[in-house]
Parts: structure tokens; sequence; C-alpha cells
């Protein structure tokens, strides 16, 4: 009898042993799981965290280099039909609309693009006089506007900073807001000081065509045609009797952009602000646009180029 009951608890303490050791190995088994899920959230929250961001930034400032190298194309197109004087021919240029993106953890950025004519202004006005037999001579002042428009496309990127790209007579700019503008395609312009020969020569571009705005996968394409273009040459000659300074009023989004551009434009060629030139502090107008005048004083050879080219967004009907 008391064999048997030795038997009995020795049988007992044995499956006792068995369930520890079962029951031993389920704990491990759980902790190593748990261990193992931890090390991969940790992991995917470094991922989400740090390289998802860094590779989505990386993304968007490629996005906004293609975007101007677009840009440029833009502009490329119009000066070549500027330049050669091709009317009725359309010129095609295609705008990047997406960047690139991560499946699964990041969206991409989607761009809109804009096309505003015969938005913002440039007036041109001075006066002059013929030598003629009159005395004294009359001075005619002379005085054009021409309304620019402008084509751009904003990115409203989340992991690098916002920007506007924008096409504006016959420039590029980028735009992180007012004060954060520079020119990076600089536009027909040149300015010239050799001694007493002062020379400077703008390009005037008006856009024309249906506002239009849009966003699409892929690209979306601008079609640009020239309507027409026109030369004018003013030689302010001594015995000409010139009577008043060549003004030039700006009404742009991108005021910064444009007074910088002068300011380096006119210092590269010699001249000396409040001698040479003088560049009045923009004001602001109506739905942001600002409006600042160049004056530049005692040129001898003045050229301005007017064209009227029209544009139109891919699939918008403008």
């Amino acid at each position: 009898m008391r064999e048997t009951t030795l038997t009995t608890q020795f049988t007992q303490k044995m499956k006792a042993r068995k369930r520890l050791r079962i029951s031993q190995a389920g704990v491990a088994s759980t902790v190593g799981t748990i261990m193992a899920l931890m090390v991969f959230l940790a992991f995917l929250s470094m991922f989400t965290t740090q390289y998802i961001p860094l590779w989505m930034q990386d993304n968007e400032v490629q996005y906004m280099n293609q975007v101007e190298n677009d840009m440029s194309r833009l502009k490329s197109n119009i000066d070549i039909l500027v330049v050669n004087n091709v009317a009725d021919f359309t010129l095609y240029s295609p705008i990047t609309m997406v960047s690139g993106y991560v499946p699964v953890f990041a969206e991409p950025t989607h761009g809109t693009l804009t096309f505003q004519p015969n938005q913002g202004m440039i007036n041109v006005r001075y006066n002059y006089s013929y030598n003629t037999s009159t005395t004294p001579y009359t001075p005619i002042q002379y005085s054009t506007n021409l309304t620019g428009g402008s084509i751009s496309l904003y990115a409203p990127n989340r992991y690098y900073v916002a920007q506007t790209i924008a096409y504006e007579n016959g420039a590029i700019i980028v735009s992180q807001g007012v004060d954060k503008q520079v020119v990076t395609g600089s536009p027909p312009i040149t300015a010239e000081k050799k001694g007493l020969y002062k020379n400077f020569t703008i390009a005037l571009y008006s856009l024309m065509g249906q506002p239009a705005s849009g966003y699409a996968e892929g690209t979306k394409g601008v079609y640009t045609s020239l309507v027409y273009v026109e030369r004018f040459n003013q030689r302010f000659y001594e015995d000409w009797n010139i009577t008043d300074n060549v003004t030039i009023e700006f009404r742009t989004r991108y005021p910064y952009a444009w007074m910088e551009y002068y300011n380096k434009t006119f210092a590269k060629a010699n001249y000396t602000a409040g001698t040479d030139y003088a560049i009045t502090g923009f004001s602001a107008i109506s739905q942001g646009y600002f409006r600042f005048t160049i004056t530049i004083y005692g040129l001898t050879d003045f050229t301005i180029v007017k064209a009227t080219v029209r544009a139109s967004i891919e699939g918008t009907g403008g």
C-alpha cells in the first residue's frame, strides 16, 4: 500500500515538472515573439519618422528642380519664337506635375499649373524731341503699356518648403513667399555703359489666352505661339535735346525678385545707383500684386522689344 502511494506521488511530481517545462517553453516563445515585434516596430518607427521624410524631401527637391528645368524649356521656346519672329507656329512644353513617392508610406506631391493672362503690367515712358527748327524744341512724350501675364506651378510640398515656380515677362522666378524670391532664368534684358555711351534694352512679353488652372498625373503641356513682335529703338543724341529720363513701371507678384535682378544687372554694367538709375521701393496694389518703378538717367540708346504670345494649358480648354 505504501509502495503504491509513493509511486502515485512520484508520478504526480513528474507530471507537474513536465507541465512546468511546457509552461516555461510557452513563456519563452511568447517573450521571443514580443521581442521580435518590438524590434520590428522600432525599425518601422525609425523608417517612417526618419528615413521616409528624408526620402520624400529628396523627391520633392528633385521635383522642384525638374519643374524649374521644364519652365526653362518653356522660356526657351518662347524666346525662339520671338527672336526668329515665327508666327502661327505652336510649340509644346511639358511640365512635370507630380513628385516621386514612397509606395505604401507616402503619397506623391501634386503641383497645380496656372495660366494668368493679362495680369500685371509694364509701362515705359519718356520724353524726347527731334532736332527741328522749332525753338525751343517741343518734347514728345512716348508711353507704352503691356500687360504681362504668367504661367506658374505651385507645389504644396510637405517635406520640403512649398514653392511657386513662375514664368513672367521672359524670366523664371522661384518664390517661397513675398520676401523670398529670386530670378533663376534671366529675362532678355541688357545694360551697357562705356564712357558717355549708355545702352539699355528691355523685352516686354504679353501672354494672351483664356485663364486656366489644373493638375494631373505625369505631365501637362503648355502650348505657345507668337502673335506678333515689334522692335523699337530710340537713340538720344545730344542734338535731340532729351528732356526727360526713361521710367519703367512694373506691376508684379514678385517685386523682390525683379528689384534684386535689376540691381545686379545694373551693377554688372557699371551703372551707379542714384546717378545712372534709381529703383523705388515697392507698394501693394491689389490681389497679391505690387508696383515699383525704375528710372534710368542719361541713356544714349534705348531699345524695346514688344511681343504678344498666345498660350494655353493642355486639357483645360484654355
